[in-house]
């Protein structure tokens, strides 16, 4: 039987302050690190969320994602990794309005005039929407995301 997918984040459990070259480090972050594991479809950026759609999520920023609700548990018994989204409609975009609202929208001529869902933030569209893999674009009110494979006005 394959393994389940593991949506979870940890961070390497040795640390060389050596750095990669075995010279030492030449720059130092200073931010707070819990021993908890993070969830990569929680995330807390824009930026985190792209890279969870195009499956990069592993290599970016470990702070840019919440923490795991299911603690030990295996990703494939927790309700964010089992629930239910709906499935992603071709003519849909994604746009993200001054105040980081993420807006999944319809037509994009219209761009915000046009119908469509708000969401809090990128973590909630992606707990409620089955989101493929995302090309940016931008038109005369801003960026907007899209799925292309699709699309048959390439």
């Amino acid at each position: 039987m394959d393994q389940p997918i593991s949506y979870r984040v940890r961070l390497p459990d040795e640390h060389d302050p050596r750095g990669p070259d075995g010279k030492g480090w030449n720059r130092i972050a200073i931010f707070g690190l819990g021993p908890y594991d993070r969830c990569t479809l929680m995330p807390k950026t824009r930026q985190a969320a792209l890279d969870t759609l195009r499956g990069m999520a592993r290599y970016g920023s470990i702070t840019s994602y919440e923490e795991c609700s299911n603690g030990k548990s295996p990703c494939h018994t927790c309700p964010v990794a089992n629930k239910a989204r709906e499935e992603w409609n071709n003519n849909w975009h994604i746009r993200e309005d001054l105040q980081q609202n993420v807006w999944l929208l319809g037509d994009i001529e219209k761009a915000f005039s046009g119908f469509g869902y708000a969401y809090k933030n990128w973590a909630a569209l992606l707990f409620d929407v089955e989101v493929p893999m995302l090309k940016r674009m931008n038109d005369a009110h801003g960026f907007y995301w899209i799925d292309d494979s699709e699309r048959s006005d390439k």
